[in-house]
């Protein structure tokens, strides 16, 4: 028989967790100081592969050992074909996830979600252009609120945010 691939049984989970010192991390503009945020994101998702097969019974043990055998071969190349497709929608739902959090002005989050993308794929030149971004934003933040004038580091092109929910 013909193996058939059930998937696209998908779950997310997202939790957000903050915590801060008490009181301190309530103060305005110091307060990030004191306080860290955190958003983690759990995916998981469930393929199912189902090949129908008639079993003999004299037959059934030799029978079986050379599946078990074919069953591994066929697993390891649908991990090779297949993974990297998730590999790069995840990174890519990362690169969106910052791109919102930057959009609206929460760098802390944004560099969040590209540190996730640039370990998952750390060739991407996109979550690698954006995580330079953000991190001289992050800077040049922390420098104008102790009154310090931005610096400009290497040279680092402003994001494209469109395409980001």
């Amino acid at each position: 028989g013909h193996t058939v691939v059930i998937g696209g049984l998908i779950e997310e989970r997202t939790s957000d967790t903050r915590n801060q010192v008490p009181l301190l991390g309530a103060i305005p503009v110091i307060g990030n100081a004191f306080r860290q945020q955190r958003e983690i994101t759990n995916r998981t998702e469930l393929i199912v592969l189902i090949t129908p097969r008639i079993v003999r019974a004299e037959a059934a043990q030799a029978e079986g050992e050379t599946l078990k055998y074919e069953g591994a071969e066929r697993l390891d190349n649908f991990k090779k074909s297949f993974l990297p497709i998730n590999q790069v929608r995840i990174v890519q739902s990362h690169i969106d996830r910052a791109k919102k959090y930057l959009r609206i002005g929460n760098l802390p989050k944004a560099k969040e979600q590209i540190k996730i993308a640039t370990r998952l794929d750390k060739n991407n030149i996109e979550a690698i252009q954006l995580k330079n971004y953000i991190e001289q934003a992050l800077i040049n933040r922390n420098r104008e609120m102790i009154g310090l004038p931005p610096v400009s580091g290497p040279e680092v092109h402003a994001p494209t945010l469109e395409g980001a929910p």
